[in-house]
């Protein structure tokens, strides 16, 4: 259950907690060594603590003890001075509450939706996702590690561990994020080293074998520099199996380690942040043919069908391993009334995987055994300039300009062989695409009640691919070429001062791209939102509020439409579509005592699709949009109750419902939507003593089967995949 710093996108202010958004910058990573050898020379010219390293830019916010602090802005400022629906869970919340996960956000995240697949991960925010989730599609929900931008979905996918907080903003956010954040961004913020050596971490067992575990430790060098170490790892034996090889299927099986090094460089400040993961996860490897909606015909006539959702059939086993490196360099320095920063990122993250891709098995070998081997590396760099100027000036102005470039390399070999050994794809596509941009954003106080905030920022996209097939050494290449300019323009109002009322503007674009399983080059165009949002959020005494109205223009949307006229389901992409969608978003929390937090959220969304006819030629103008329920509503509770000293017991409890929505495919739109649902989760926790503590976490307690993807291959069969059942976990924790 989510407490008030969960749900309203915030933190209370300590020196432990606040993250230095101010007073950090990155530059490239080639310039650590050169900032580790100034903390050697300036280890001892400053009496700053490595809290004081992270701590942030004093503002009149922060000078009210125990006043709640967001960053969202790229700044520090209260919740309640932030125009825009956040929602920020802090590292110890995400722990509580058994979230261990990106996809395990969604249940306490009105309007998120994060989808794991085969193909690839689909991140949805109010409605807004990636209906292609290819190597060389873009993601519409911008996902950040430590201001870095993580350029594959799938990057995100994993285990949320040492955390300072998630921040989650929702609507477009094309002026201080850029390209591909039409829908919002995640932004994941690691934690750093304090004042004193410390540590935490705990061990646990659950059901379907999972055996899980976290370790961090916080090491202060010297009066200036910190070093903060930290691993996860989790392992279980999945939920689905295949009864031809008794394999595990939708299993987790993941390390990873990351280091942190915080320091001060005279007046500047320098952070830098390198993580490591190896991920063999079945993530989507458990979808299989439903034998109820599918006609026997000559594609499986021989086949073994699965028993259950959870008991598939498979021709080979399927195997999937991610390794990825990611890094960020932070530095900061003052300049004057200025401060200047510089955001510095490389990737590399490669992932080889094989699918069996007909979903149904024969135990023969024989002529119905489809798969699919896929390699895939992507090899990312950027580099980012910011200036922000006095934050208690009457105009206050954010100032930056952006480079990036990333190669990416899918090697896709398809199998197909129905009349002997057919191989229905064997190329290799190389995507090449650089992104060029400069903003500025202003803010300026017009009275003592008003302010005026308007943004530009102009992008320049360049993505050039190239495929070469196999079969008949064939080449084609394709550009997706881009120049945008989006922005972004709000009027705020603070009748008192915990009440603000806001109404604006916003733009956001997300590049075009490659789709990369077709015989030739495919090529589509960017997409275009333009969003008008009004709110209010407030505080009064145990009562924080927030309430928000929008409406979507939603232009030349990436849409995806399977195709099986010719023999075989191929993939389009089209921008032919368009859609609106208006919504209403309301958030309480009632704080009723220390012990006791209520917490409720809601989402409505009307999302209707204009103009689209999908590739078996049947308008679907009218259907709402994928991943887009029209009702989602959300509850928590949180009681903690003393038992004797420094000892209590906490008990939490959340439930979200969903109702019907639509699982992307628009080939039998009927048969592609789930009905409504809701997951119910709980935990408690129980001190041991001042350090150690014990804590069970129940999810999906009611074991509810859910679709998280339906795909209507006409002939072929009809494919689907479910979430996790129920699943327990028992954890034993320490700290010092």
């Amino acid at each position: 259950m989510m407490t008030k710093s969960a749900i309203f996108g915030v933190e209370r202010r300590g020196a432990d907690q606040v993250v230095g958004m101010r007073t950090r910058t990155k530059l490239m990573a080639g310039s650590l060594l050169c900032s580790l050898a100034a903390v050697s020379t300036g280890a001892h010219a400053q009496s700053a603590s490595p809290a004081d390293v992270n701590a942030q830019t004093r503002t009149s916010a922060e000078e009210q003890p125990g006043e709640i602090i967001v960053t969202a802005r790229r700044k520090t400022e209260s919740a309640l001075e932030v125009p825009a629906t956040i929602d920020v869970f802090t590292g110890s919340r995400l722990e509580s509450a058994g979230i261990s996960s990106t996809a395990d956000l969604a249940i306490v995240t009105p309007g998120l939706q994060f989808v794991p697949g085969s193909g690839g991960t689909n991140i949805a925010l109010r409605g807004v996702s990636s209906n292609a989730t290819t190597f060389g599609a873009n993601p519409s929900v911008a996902v950040h590690f430590d201001g870095v931008y993580l350029p594959q979905p799938d990057m995100a996918l994993g285990e949320l561990f040492d955390l300072r907080r998630v921040e989650i903003l929702k609507g477009p956010q094309g002026t201080l994020y850029g390209r591909n954040a039409t829908g919002g961004a995640i932004n994941l913020i690691p934690e750093t080293s304090a004042a004193d050596l410390n540590g935490a971490g705990f061990i646990g067992y659950g059901r379907f074998n999972l055996l899980t575990g976290r370790l961090a430790v916080g090491l202060p060098l010297g009066s200036n520099a910190g070093l903060r170490i930290s691993g996860a790892f989790a392992r279980d034996d999945g939920y689905t199996r295949s009864i031809l090889h008794s394999q595990p299927l939708d299993n987790k099986d993941i390390q990873t380690v990351r280091a942190v090094l915080t320091a001060r460089l005279g007046l500047g400040t320098m952070r830098f942040a390198a993580q490591y993961v190896d991920d063999k996860s079945g993530y989507g490897a458990g979808y299989s043919i439903d034998p109820a909606l599918s006609q026997p015909g000559y594609f499986y006539a021989n086949s073994i069908q699965r028993l259950s959702p959870r008991l598939i059939a498979t021709d080979l086993p399927s195997t999937r391993r991610a390794k990825g490196i990611l890094s960020a360099l932070n530095l900061s320095y003052p300049v004057g009334n200025w401060e200047v920063r510089s955001i510095s990122g490389f990737s590399d993250y490669r992932v080889n995987s094989v699918l069996d891709s007909d979903g149904v098995g024969n135990p023969t070998g024989g002529p119905f055994d489809e798969y699919q081997e896929v390699k895939q590396t992507s090899r990312f760099v950027s580099q980012e300039f910011q200036a922000l100027s006095d934050p208690e000036a009457a105009v206050r102005a954010t100032l930056g300009a952006y480079y990036s470039h990333e190669k990416a390399v899918v090697d896709f070999f398809y199998s197909f062989p129905s009349d002997g050994n057919f191989i229905a794809r064997n190329q290799f596509t190389t995507m090449r695409s650089r992104s060029i941009a400069g903003f500025a954003n202003v803010e300026a106080d017009i009275s003592e009640q008003f302010t005026l905030v308007g943004g530009l920022r102009y992008t320049d996209e360049g993505r050039t691919g190239e495929l070469f097939d196999r079969r008949n050494s064939r080449t084609t290449i394709g550009h997706a070429d881009a120049a945008k300019l989006t922005g972004s323009g709000q009027l705020l109002w603070k009748p008192s001062l915990n009440t603000m009322l806001y109404a604006g503007y916003s733009t956001s674009f997300k590049a075009g791209g490659f789709l990369t399983s077709s015989r030739i080059i495919d090529t589509y165009g960017p997409e275009i939102l333009g969003a008008y949002e009004i709110g209010a959020k407030g505080r009064s005494g145990a009562l924080v509020y927030e309430v928000s109205a929008f409406y979507y223009d939603y232009e030349a949307i990436q849409l995806r439409a399977t195709d099986t006229s010719s023999g075989l389901p191929i993939t389009r992409i089209t921008n032919d579509a368009s859609a609106e969608v208006k919504g209403v978003e309301a958030r309480i929390l009632y704080n009723f005592s220390n012990e006791l937090e209520l917490n409720a959220g809601m989402l409505f969304l009307d999302s209707k699709i204009k103009n689209f006819v999908n590739a078996q030629r049947v308008d679907v103008s009218g259907v709402e949009l994928p991943l887009a329920p029209k009702w989602t509503l959300t509850a928590g509770v949180s009681y903690t109750i003393s038992v004797s000293g420094n000892r209590s017991l906490r008990l939490g409890s959340d439930i979200k419902y969903q109702s019907r929505i639509l699982l992307p495919s628009f080939v039998n739109i009927p048969l592609e939507r789930q009905a409504g649902y809701a997951l119910w989760n709980a935990s408690a926790k129980y001190d041991l003593s001042s350090n150690t503590y014990v804590t069970i976490i129940a999810s999906n307690i009611t074991n509810k089967l859910y679709a998280t993807s339906k795909a209507d291959f006409q002939r072929f069969g009809f494919a689907d995949r479910y979430g996790a059942p129920r699943t327990y976990e028992f954890r034993l924790g320490f700290r010092f």
